[in-house]
């Protein structure tokens, strides 16, 4: 197999890959891509306090939902927000950094694909506690919960 034609290797930057004629634009995007990091960052640390200092929450499989949701929301803050105002100002500057640019499309995959499954497993089960059938809530919980650690796993190792 042939790397240069390999879509994931990124070795040859195509020409309008370059953000120089757009400073003014670039600039603007890392700095909202700057703001978000911190209120993210900020938002997700207050929810992570609520969840954890809350008595109710603790008594529900709820904060562990709401708890995987603010951790993947954080990691997106944390680690994908940086990469990609890295990447909008090398593009300013015409650098092609695809190492980076690997790494932030590996990052942002995992952290859709977490959140996603999260407001899922979030929606199951809201739907098994509102449901009638109160006695099969407190096994089916139990069974979504292993069913989230077994499926983040597998998602962080196929990715």
């Amino acid at each position: 197999m042939n790397i240069t034609n390999d879509p994931m290797s990124f070795s040859d930057c195509p020409r309008d890959y370059s953000l120089a004629n757009h400073r003014t634009e670039a600039i603007v995007l890392v700095g909202i891509n700057i703001l978000s990091c911190f209120l993210g960052t900020i938002g997700n640390l207050l929810v992570f306090m609520t969840v954890f200092n809350t008595p109710a929450m603790k008594q529900s499989s709820f904060h562990y939902f709401v708890s995987s949701l603010a951790m993947s929301d954080l990691i997106n803050a944390l680690v994908t927000q940086p990469l990609l105002a890295v990447l909008i100002a090398g593009r300013a500057s015409s650098l092609c950094l695809p190492v980076i640019h690997c790494t932030f499309r590996w990052i942002c995959n995992i952290g859709f694909g977490t959140s996603h499954l999260t407001l899922l497993l979030i929606s199951l089960d809201r739907c098994l506690t509102v449901s009638e059938t109160r006695n099969i809530v407190r096994s089916t919980t139990k069974f979504v919960q292993k069913f989230l650690v077994e499926s983040l796993g597998k998602n962080w190792l196929e990715n």
